[in-house]
């Protein structure tokens, strides 16, 4: 196991504006960095990242936590593995149970498996006797790649026939393990053979798969490797760690069709170049480059299945910012012969000139009918009708439909009509970012777990639809959109699940803790100048007041760093409260302001709290007096409450 005195020093030796940096496009907000999530399909900053605690939260899809829960979200591993990849990144050895299994844990096998074949594959290629390796070094030799081009790039070569697999299992690698790679199939076959190789990493550079051409008339031509844990064809893209850096200092990418392509423009100096693996274009790739590049230039080839390939790309430009162009080289040369051909400065006059990717539809449609034919004019507006119809519900529509009437020298209305009534004729891969998903029930609330798992008290909601909304203050979020809520159990001792029901009033209080809390994280000093407030507050949720004194109890001076340490100390799972508030991040008003707004909202629904505990003390008074006396106090209450809310108004 990993102890927590590494795992803090993990985090403090983690820059995590460096890790975030790497996926979002981070501006500084502030005290705070603010960007596009990462996570779903985010158009305007919501993600916010506080420095100085390490803590994230995305007020789109809501996700929040520390560095940790952001890589294992990023990288869609287990939290031991995302202490294991930041250690790695940070240079620290972890010293962990020598006792755990070999094979555990399985994304950090599969990385060192796939390393290692991508050493053999290499090793095969420059030192490989015989005939067939001849072949192989000549075909790259061909494409202009040398032995220094082919060292950099990892290009290989698969022989097969069980030298892999012999391979990994002398290094200690088993049959699992290898086929979940991908590199081996059947009954331990190598599932590339006489093939030259080309290695996929990750934005880690990490190797993930490999892309294989045959060399041969074999089919299929190029092979690559299938989904696995660690490898997505539908959202990683070749060479885009080399990319990257490039794509973030020239503002724009360039996505060809090609490994050799994407190589060769790399080594002639256009290194913003990256490739699909052996899949369609998908609105995950597409999102992948918007992070960094404003500008998206497709080098399609000039053939049927490159018109087809422009087509089909059209759809994602009401999912993008970014700005979708395109080139088409002449004479059907892809962009490594006519790197060969022409020379580099020739390609870079030729992207210069990229145009609009809509532009380009419109006109190799229109060239492929005579408009001066009825019959074929009828079936060139209703394929760009079908081709305009993914924008129905855009606001790109009225732009398109114009186009289209000019076009065909009809009227909006009709060329609007149009593409209404079609039918899309895009088939293939769809958008694979989908929307968060709404909680199964609305009645579920989110908070968080401890690692005692026998310590859990879960908590369903009251059901009555009249007390599952809080809009007394709209500032406040409507707790029906959380998905599960679990409290913690003070006393260590094992305890029955039990149900508790939560009024309107303490979910918005809920609401409040956290908004404070996530406050104190940010600004210690500011909060504990409240002390005497905070001593007089009633918490619906025990761990709140644990994680608060905690933090009170940490010096006057204490940093950020130091007041959050205590919260993780005192509760493990604190960063999902210390993340859960929004008004430190989206509220415009001045620290002092929005303390005091959170206070008074807190005292607030504590004292609807207690006006709804009198109504219901009212409705069993037994005699007389003691319903006069609980009618005193609710009018005291109730004055206090309009006191409270007057109050609100003017902060």
């Amino acid at each position: 196991m990993i102890s927590d005195e590494e795992k803090e020093l993990v985090r403090e030796k983690t820059d995590v504006l460096q890790i975030v940096g790497e996926t979002v496009n981070l501006k500084r907000s502030g005290s705070s960095y603010s960007g596009c999530c990462p996570f779903h399909a985010d158009k305007s900053p919501s993600f916010h990242i506080n420095p100085n605690t390490g803590l994230w939260k995305c007020f789109g899809c809501q996700k929040s936590g520390d560095i940790f829960s952001f890589v294992m979200e990023r990288e869609h591993i287990e939290f031991p593995d995302a202490i294991r990849y930041l250690a790695e990144r940070a240079h620290i050895e972890l010293h962990e149970d020598a006792q755990r299994s070999p094979d555990a844990p399985k994304k950090t096998r599969l990385f060192e498996l796939l390393d290692a074949t991508e050493k053999f594959y290499s090793q095969s290629l420059m030192r490989g006797v015989g005939p067939a390796y001849d072949d192989a070094r000549k075909y790259f030799s061909s494409r202009g790649f040398n032995s220094d081009v082919c060292k950099r790039w990892g290009l290989g070569y698969a022989a097969g026939h069980g030298r892999l697999s012999k391979h990994l299992m002398d290094l200690g690698f088993t049959l699992k393990e290898c086929e979940a790679a991908n590199v081996l199939v059947g009954r331990g076959r190598d599932r590339f053979f006489n093939r030259v190789m080309f290695p996929i990493h990750d934005e880690s550079g990490r190797c993930i798969g490999f892309g294989g051409r045959v060399l041969d008339d074999a089919k299929p031509k190029y092979l690559n490797t299938s989904d696995t844990m660690v490898f997505h064809k539908k959202k990683n893209m070749y060479a885009y760690d080399k990319a990257r850096e490039s794509i973030v200092s020239e503002g724009y990418a360039i996505v060809v069709e090609g490994y050799t392509d994407v190589i060769a423009m790399h080594e002639a100096g256009i290194t913003n170049v990256v490739a699909v693996l052996g899949t369609a274009l998908t609105l995950d790739h597409i999102k992948l480059l918007s992070r960094f590049a404003k500008k998206i230039i497709f080098m399609f080839d000039g053939d049927s299945a490159g018109q087809h390939a422009a087509k089909r790309s059209l759809q994602f430009m009401k999912d993008t910012e970014a700005d979708l162009r395109c080139v088409i080289l002449p004479d059907n040369l892809d962009p490594a012969d006519f790197i060969a051909q022409r020379g580099v400065d020739e390609l870079k006059g030729h992207l210069n000139k990229s145009e609009p990717l809509i532009d380009f539809v419109f006109e190799i449609i229109l060239s492929e009918y005579d408009l001066a034919i009825p019959g074929q004019r009828v079936k060139a507006f209703d394929e760009l009708c079908s081709l305009l119809s993914v924008f129905k519900n855009s606001i790109l529509l009225d732009e398109y439909a114009r186009r289209l009437a000019d076009a065909f020298q009809v009227d909006v209305q009709d060329a609007k009509k149009g593409i209404m009534e079609a039918k899309p004729s895009i088939t293939g891969e769809t958008n694979t970012l989908q929307p968060p998903v709404k909680p199964q029930s609305q009645q579920q609330v989110k908070a968080y777990t401890t690692g005692n798992s026998q310590s859990q008290v879960k908590v369903q909601p009251i059901v009555d639809p009249e007390l599952d909304r809080y809009d007394d203050i709209a500032y406040l979020q409507d707790y029906s959109q959380y998905e599960d809520v679990t409290y913690y159990e003070p006393s260590h001792q094992s305890q029955p699940k039990v149900e508790v029901l939560l009024s309107r009033e303490e979910k918005a209080q809920l609401q409040c803790e956290k908004e404070l809390l996530t406050f104190f994280a940010n600004y210690p000093k500011v909060v504990k100048s409240f002390r005497t407030s905070l001593e007089n507050i009633d918490w619906v949720e025990p761990n709140h007041k644990v994680i608060c004194d905690a933090m009170m109890a940490t010096d006057d001076d204490a940093d950020v760093n130091e007041v959050v340490k205590a919260a993780r100390t005192a509760v493990p799972e604190a960063d999902l409260v210390l993340t859960a508030g929004s008004i430190v991040y989206e509220d415009t008003r001045a620290k002092d302001e929005k303390i005091k707004f959170i206070l008074v909202n807190l005292e607030l629904q504590m004292t609807k709290r207690r006006i709804r505990e009198k109504k219901a003390q009212a409705n069993h008074a037994t005699d007389n007096s003691q319903m006069q006396q609980v009618l005193e106090e609710l009018k005291v209450l109730s004055e206090h409450r309009d006191r409270l809310m007057e109050i609100l108004t003017k902060i």
